[in-house]
C-alpha cells in the first residue's frame, strides 16, 4: 500500500531573496570559438531580478511546444522582464 510521506516546505535562499526584492547576480566567461581567427573570451554578468511565476512558465512552455521558437520569442517580448545579461561592451 502506498502512503504519501508528510512533507515540509521550507523557503530556499533564492525564494527569500526574490521575496525581498534582492537580485541574484552571477558572473560567467563567454568564449567565442568561431571559425575565423583566434578564440576570444570575456566576462558576462547575469542578473535575475525576479523569478518567473508558475503561470508564466506554463504559458511560455505551451507556446514553445505548440507554436515553436519564433512564437516563443514574441511571447517573451510580451512578458515582464526577469533580468538581463551584460558584457563590458553592452
Amino acid at each position: 500500500m502506498f502512503r504519501p510521506s508528510p512533507s515540509l516546505e521550507i523557503a530556499t535562499p533564492q525564494a527569500a531573496r526574490q521575496a525581498n526584492g534582492v537580485a541574484e547576480r552571477f558572473t560567467a566567461v563567454a568564449i567565442n570559438m568561431g571559425n575565423f581567427g583566434a578564440a576570444q573570451a570575456g566576462p558576462v554578468e547575469i542578473v535575475i531580478t525576479r523569478w518567473s511565476t508558475d503561470v508564466e512558465r506554463d504559458r511560455l512552455t505551451a507556446v514553445l511546444m505548440d507554436k515553436g521558437p519564433e512564437a516563443l520569442l514574441g511571447a517573451l517580448r510580451d512578458t515582464r522582464r526577469v533580468g538581463y545579461f551584460r558584457t563590458p561592451t553592452s
